[in-house]
């Protein structure tokens, strides 16, 4: 892990730029941190534009971790057809 401050990211940003391609870079200002890393244009192997939005990135990270932490509900045929009748 490394954590730089504002002014040395000012001072050496190219540096920092570069080694957050490959290791997360931590950025302090003031009372709180940033996170400096290398991302993808685009996650989405077909290019989708939804994929380009950080809130919905968030919302199926956030899924992501609700399944792993055992909070879903199966779709069970009784609760489809409440959900959807018979379709």
């Amino acid at each position: 892990m490394i954590a730089i401050s504002t002014r040395e990211l000012t001072q050496s940003g190219d540096k920092y730029f570069d080694l957050a391609q490959t290791q997360p870079v931590y950025l302090r200002r003031r009372k709180k941190m940033f996170i400096l890393r290398a991302v993808d244009d685009n996650p989405s192997p077909s290019g989708d534009p939804y994929f380009l939005n950080a809130d919905n990135l968030s919302d199926i990270e956030q899924g992501a971790q609700q399944v792993k932490d055992g909070k879903i509900t199966r779709l069970t045929p009784d609760i489809k057809k409440h959900l959807f009748g018979d379709v």
